[in-house]
């Protein structure tokens, strides 16, 4: 039986700490305490829930930005030098901590969460569309070949650099040495949602950061929406 799911946004304010316990457990795996930042309370919170029992499947957040000049005060001006970003026009949005339920399979949930957050999208009149998307776990070695496809076929043109502390940056446009991939089954390897960004024609920066915090590590990702 198809599972059905609502969706809420929180504008612009800080949601429950239900939202928070479960970006702790999929993000810290169920250490205790919350997952929050400073960041929290200037998003748009996208919480999607199962209608059946009310748990919830999947959240994210959205930190739009109206003045070009105030990119670089987002989660990712953290790790990369987004002054590159400032010659775009348009509004801009940061997309981040996106999570699913890991015992939710159901290809719905990310279908949902991606047509909702393109409505807000369309809404706001978002032109660049950016955030770090995560690989699980700090083994660069894992994700090799991902990173090479990376390398290959998905690098931005713009400078995006690194600005994070020293042992923690993956220069992996210029480390990885070309080797025989299969393609296919690299692609299929990515990150869920840094696929689907792929799909759309976005495109990643030449150095990722490992987050020995989240223990993940994680690839700018930029995406111009031409619609």
């Amino acid at each position: 039986m198809n599972k059905e799911y609502g969706i809420s946004i929180i504008h612009n304010d800080r949601p429950s700490d239900l939202v928070f316990q479960f970006r702790q457990r999929i993000f810290r795996k169920g250490m205790p305490g919350l997952d929050t930042d400073k960041f929290d309370d200037r998003c748009h919170h996208f919480i999607l829930y199962d209608l059946n029992n009310g748990d919830l499947v999947c959240v994210f957040r959205a930190l739009l930005f109206k003045k070009i000049n105030k990119i670089c005060e987002s989660y990712s001006g953290q790790f990369y030098d987004l002054k590159p970003l400032k010659s775009s026009n348009g509004n801009m949005l940061e997309i981040g901590r996106f999570c699913i339920d890991e015992n939710s399979r159901d290809p719905n949930i990310l279908r949902l969460a991606w047509n909702s957050l393109f409505r807000f999208i369309i809404q706001e009149k978002v032109r660049v569309i950016f955030g770090c998307t995560s690989f699980e776990g700090v083994n660069k070695a894992n994700h090799s070949q991902a990173f090479t496809l990376l390398k290959e076929k998905y690098l931005t043109s713009l400078a995006i650099r690194p600005i994070a502390e020293p042992g923690t940056i993956f220069e992996y446009a210029k480390d990885l040495k070309s080797e025989k991939i299969d393609h296919s089954l690299a692609l299929r390897n990515l990150p869920p949602l840094l696929r689907l960004y792929l799909k759309l024609g976005a495109k990643v920066s030449n150095s990722a950061i490992i987050d020995y915090d989240l223990k993940t590590i994680h690839v700018f990702t930029l995406y111009y929406n031409n619609q």
